[in-house]
């Protein structure tokens, strides 16, 4: 069956466990392309991640994670990760 998909979008709901405190719930919006693969995630809650967005895709070359954060930071536009 993924082989006979072309792409996937949906919504996640998660929560983290830090030093044994439960985090706020996180959901995000996510979408995903099978050739080339691609996935990318826009944050909607909380408040303190809203608009966070999280890009890749293997059709680029240099094969880095872009991401541009929430708030002001993320005013500069995308960055990069190795």
């Amino acid at each position: 069956a993924y082989g006979k998909m072309r792409d996937y979008s949906g919504t996640f709901t998660r929560q983290e466990r830090v030093n044994g405190t439960l985090g706020a719930e996180q959901v995000g919006e996510i979408k995903a392309r099978v050739s080339p693969f691609g996935v990318y995630v826009r944050f909607a809650r909380p408040e303190a991640a809203a608009g966070m967005e999280v890009a890749y895709s293997a059709a680029k070359r240099d094969g880095k994670v872009r991401y541009r954060p929430a708030g002001v930071a993320g005013r500069k536009g995308f960055l990069k990760l190795e």
